[in-house]
């Protein structure tokens, strides 16, 4: 959130431009991308982990898309990433609350694929899951295949949705909540 936080409109299209590919590349990989989710991982933490191929997630964290409990919108290819995993109904519902799953929420909704007991755990998982991709011959054609509606989507609007993204962050409201919430978290040290 500190990110988000006191930018001109310029600074926060330039962030989240930047973000937005990081996401993609991900998104595009021509090679398996594991997500290890090894603590709490909201918002921004829950885009990149839905851009995966897989997502390991230790026990006792969450993921969501929160961004409704701090006035803003859940990004349109964040929902829609979650809605590919998750199901329209169910993410509908937890974008509008702003819903943060714990663990085996999460595994129950289909949100991560495994959970483990420690992050130790989580990378012998990740480097299974790696190889078991790798050992499908066709793993790679099929991910393309299933993801390219989404891509093409995602380069149409990435504009549309940076310019978006900034406006709603910059608005006096939100900027005094992300101001309010960041001042009790320093309080919290």
């Amino acid at each position: 959130l500190q990110e988000l936080h006191g930018k001109t409109t310029d600074e926060l299209i330039h962030f989240w431009n930047c973000f937005q590919d990081m996401l993609f590349t991900i998104y595009a990989s021509e090679k398996p991308v594991i997500a290890e989710i090894n603590g709490p991982a909201p918002a921004g933490g829950t885009m990149i982990a839905t851009c995966c191929d897989s997502r390991i997630m230790i026990k006792d964290t969450k993921i969501g898309l929160n961004e409704a409990a701090f006035g803003l919108v859940a990004p349109y290819f964040g929902v829609h990433m979650m809605e590919d995993l998750i199901g329209r109904g169910a993410t509908n519902r937890a974008c509008q609350l702003g819903t943060l799953f714990t663990t085996d929420q999460a595994l129950a909704v289909g949100l991560v694929d495994k959970s483990v007991d420690s992050p130790e755990q989580a990378t012998e998982e990740a480097i299974k899951e790696c190889e078991l991709f790798m050992s499908k011959p066709g793993w790679l054609a099929t991910k393309q295949m299933i993801r390219s509606e989404r891509i093409a989507q995602w380069a149409e609007g990435k504009k549309f949705e940076s310019e978006g993204f900034a406006g709603r962050v910059n608005d006096p409201k939100t900027q005094l909540f992300i101001q309010t919430y960041l001042n009790s978290l320093s309080k919290k040290k």
